[in-house]
């Protein structure tokens, strides 16, 4: 008897991969926004805000109500902190080369207000 491997994706695995990708490609764009409409976003792409750079000031659609841009940086540090966008502004600009694309350091940032302990 052939012993049986642990671990891996096997050919069952892929074929009902492929069948739940098949599936859910077939499903009408309109119902399928409908599910995705309810799915947690962790990213900017809704249109609930504008940001104005020029001015530092975030601008909320449906409403005329301004706020200026504040990062705060909280939770397990030294020292928390508030930053506008002015003070973003004022670091040195830098940047390094990462893996496919230039990545902006956070080190000023990190400096101010280090990990705390």
């Amino acid at each position: 008897m052939e012993e049986k491997k642990k671990g891996g994706f096997r050919r069952r695995g892929f074929l009902k991969t492929a069948a739940l990708l098949s599936l859910f490609s077939s499903i009408p764009s309109s119902v399928r926004a409908f599910f995705m409409d309810r799915l947690y976003v962790r990213t900017v792409e809704k249109d609930t805000f504008r940001f104005d750079p020029m001015t530092g000031d975030i601008r909320w659609t449906g409403r005329k109500s301004r706020e200026p841009y504040v990062l705060t940086v909280g939770g397990l540090v030294a020292l928390p902190l508030r930053l506008s966008y002015a003070n973003l502004t004022a670091f040195t600009r830098s940047s390094r080369p990462g893996w496919w694309t230039l990545a902006n350091p956070v080190y000023p940032v990190i400096a101010l207000s280090p990990p705390g302990t």
